[in-house]
């Protein structure tokens, strides 16, 4: 026989917990997260933002980037899909997001996306992983071709239309946004 005595955690308030600890006879403690705020934040004037994301599915990452100018417009959006880890497929959008912002000439960029150790890593603050260390080391060599370049840890929730797009990718092998032909409800999405 399998008893719970004197339960003093608290639990995720959920319907699959509530179900699980009623259907025991467990009374716990069910705790509601605090629900945060998270936001895109405009950079300066003279700044473009790149968001970037990845994701992996049944063994298949999806990675994605999202360039947009001060006023919050998609400059161009990329995703696709590359078999890897996920780490490894972080690293991967930022460095064909940074490819394609070269590219266009874009001068001062912020670079914005997760885990921190990628950015600890890019940022010469962490030793990187063998796996990844071919990217960043493009990913560096990129960089000399922009006027200034910053990357910053972005919480996953401000970022959460790139990781939307790193999700459905997995849907098709790529998805390409031509940006002088977005219907205009999808400029308010992005």
């Amino acid at each position: 026989m399998l008893r719970f005595l004197n339960i003093k955690s608290i639990v995720p308030d959920n319907a699959r917990n509530r179900q699980f600890f009623m259907s025991w006879g467990i009374n716990v403690n069910f705790s509601v997260k605090r629900p945060t705020l998270h936001h895109w934040h405009h950079p300066s004037s003279d700044w473009v933002v790149l968001n970037c994301d990845g994701s992996i599915r049944e063994g298949l990452g999806g990675y994605d980037c999202i360039n947009r100018n001060p006023r919050g417009n998609p400059l161009f959006v990329l995703a696709s899909t590359t078999p890897s880890s996920i780490l490894w497929t972080k690293i991967y959008a930022i460095h064909w997001g940074l490819l394609e912002a070269v590219c266009m000439g874009i001068p001062n960029l912020i670079v914005r996306f997760d885990p921190l150790s990628a950015v600890k890593a890019i940022n010469g603050e962490q030793q990187a992983q063998w796996a990844t260390w071919n990217l960043l080391q493009d990913i560096c060599e990129l960089s000399h071709h922009v006027h200034e370049i910053r990357f910053q840890f972005y919480f996953r929730e401000s970022n959460h239309y790139a990781d939307w797009l790193a999700d459905i990718v997995y849907n098709s092998n790529e998805i390409s946004f031509c940006m002088d032909n977005l219907p205009p409800h999808a400029y308010s999405f992005l």
